[in-house]
């Protein structure tokens, strides 16, 4: 129910004659349930799922070669764009698709959707289209993220992380150093980062230092390690691989 926001003819249609009574009470009943999904919190998977498909239509027209091929994808992605918007703001197309424009324009969004898609629909290259595509995707990837609450750090929460990380630096990539495996080095960088991503989601990592629990002292290490952004590595002249980390504070 809601994988899109075309739903004028279930809000909005008027029943002329109906020979069974109980269907009608059905109709009410998905009426009911869907604008209670619509008010409730539930719309923001709606929009996501919606997203999220738009999403894979834009590695289509990456990887395709062909003008027609890359428009066509466009043009359903802008359409998958066009339904999350909607489901997000728990509203509904009412008017059929040549309104469209016009009643996302009613949404008030702090960009020009109409201008942007017009620009995907007018490209005239493979090129241009993706490009243009793409601002799209920069403009609503952001409109689109629904705020979470996370929970405050604790042991629980952050337990295995600090093994985790220590297991990582310490033991995989001296391993991988003296391999001189720069693959396997990217790897488990790549496993750890995915790691503490995650705890930021979920915990609300804030400026002090984070308790470890057990009667441990609190750790400004993995304070700053769970606020990285990006770890990897680099191979010197020498064959030596080295760690560089940058981090957001």
């Amino acid at each position: 129910m809601c994988d899109h926001a075309h739903l004028s003819k279930l809000f909005d249609s008027k029943i002329v004659y109906c020979k069974d009574k109980s269907a009608l009470k059905r109709l009410d009943e998905i009426r009911r349930k869907a604008a209670e999904l619509l008010a409730s919190d539930r719309r923001f998977e709606k929009a996501d799922k919606a997203y999220s498909d738009a999403k894979k239509l834009l590695a289509e027209v990456y990887l395709t070669q062909s003008v027609s091929k890359a428009r066509s994808c466009a043009g359903a992605a802008i359409t998958f764009i066009e339904n999350a918007v909607m489901l997000y703001n728990g509203q509904y197309f009412r008017k059929g698709t040549k309104r469209t424009l016009d009643e996302l324009k009613q949404l008030g969004l702090p960009f020009d959707m109409e201008a942007r898609i017009l620009a995907v629909i007018q490209a005239e290259t493979v090129e241009k289209i993706r490009a243009e595509l793409t601002e799209v995707f920069v403009l609503t990837n952001g409109y689109l993220q629904v705020p979470k609450k996370k929970e405050r750090p604790s042991a629980q929460n952050l337990r295995g992380t600090y093994e985790e990380m220590y297991s990582n630096w310490k033991n995989k990539m001296a391993e991988a150093s003296g391999r001189d495996d720069v693959y396997s080095s990217f790897m488990n960088l790549l496993s750890l980062q995915y790691i503490f991503h995650k705890k930021i989601l979920s915990v609300a990592i804030g400026g002090n230092p984070l308790p470890l629990g057990g009667g441990r002292k609190p750790c400004k290490l993995l304070q700053k390690t769970l606020f990285c952004a990006t770890i990897y590595t680099e191979r010197k002249p020498l064959g030596v691989i080295t760690l560089k980390a940058l981090f957001v504070l």
